[in-house]
């Protein structure tokens, strides 16, 4: 993320979808009191932007909120794209104009890019000119979304998510309120962290070079708004990652805010992947679960009576 409106551009960074979780959303109707607590907030939201009936919403599967996997980008585009296609509209819908109905990447697009088109995305900011400080979408009030994204297939390495259970959750006035703390950088600082993110995680994910991959993820870890977000977890965070290192996890990194983590794998066969969990899940107090990158994106299914 470049956090150095000197240079001319403000936001961007860099992330990969995943197979799993999912947020799975059905549009219709009748499907009032179905929606899980901790779902509301997003659904209500949405559908009152998108003027939806709460009611022709129903989740069918679901990715933890606010744990680091971009929980809420996933339903809020979910929704605006099966109220696009509930209303006789187009299901090809993508880019600026779905993400802008619904109400998402004021900040970054990388969830938004990767819903449409899945693998690694590489998001290069916006014009600082229409945005002077960083903050969460939900608090940017811009309204004009472009696409300054790259899309690149993932290899198809083995994923460790962990999620430690009691641990902070980074959401609503309190991300802003971090954002804020931690949204002064250096020109410096802005510079090297593109030049990782563009010059040694891209190239080595493109070459499926996992040894330089994980050494460019560390040097990520080491600098700029990454390194804040880890310092922000402390010990128990980096307890974790040297462990998960230990057990042969390459690329070892938290997710956004957190409090996810992931690590990448190329040689663990099936038995060792459920050792490493298991030990992970028990030593960390943590829900844990392998998977992949979702080179596809977004999945449709028009159902008709």
């Amino acid at each position: 993320m470049c956090v150095s409106p000197t240079l001319g551009v403000i936001d961007g960074g860099m992330g990969l979808m995943l197979e799993r979780p999912r947020a799975g959303v059905c549009l219709g109707g009748g499907y009032e009191s179905l929606t899980p607590p901790a779902y509301v907030e997003v659904v209500e939201a949405t559908c009152a932007r998108l003027g939806l009936a709460t009611s022709s919403v129903a989740l069918e599967s679901f990715i933890p909120r606010h744990v680091g996997l971009g929980s809420g980008t996933q339903f809020a585009l979910s929704i605006a794209l099966g109220g696009e296609i509930l209303s006789g509209g187009d299901e090809k819908l993508a880019g600026p104009k779905l993400w802008q109905r619904a109400g998402r990447g004021a900040t970054s697009k990388v969830g938004c890019a990767g819903f449409d088109k899945g693998g690694l995305i590489l998001d290069l900011g916006r014009p600082a000119s229409a945005k002077t400080a960083l903050g969460p979408s939900r608090f940017a009030g811009l309204e004009r979304t472009h696409d300054r994204t790259l899309r690149f297939d993932f290899p198809e390495w083995d994923i460790l998510v962990v999620i430690p259970r009691g641990w902070e959750h980074v959401f609503g006035e309190n991300e802003r309120l971090l954002f804020a703390a931690f949204s002064q950088s250096d020109d410096r600082v802005a510079l090297e962290t593109a030049f990782i993110q563009e010059r040694r995680l891209l190239p080595a994910a493109r070459e499926r070079d996992l040894l330089a991959f994980d050494a460019a993820m560390r040097a990520t870890r080491a600098i700029g708004f990454k390194l804040r977000e880890i310092e922000h977890r402390g010990e128990p965070l980096a307890a974790l990652i040297a462990d998960l290192e230990a057990h042969g996890l390459s690329a070892v990194t938290l997710s956004s805010w957190g409090p996810a983590v992931i690590g990448f794998t190329a040689g663990m066969d099936e038995i060792e992947r459920a050792r490493v969990a298991k030990r992970v899940s028990t030593s960390h107090d943590a829900d844990v679960f392998w998977t992949r990158a979702d080179n596809q994106g977004r999945r449709v299914e028009i159902i008709c009576d």
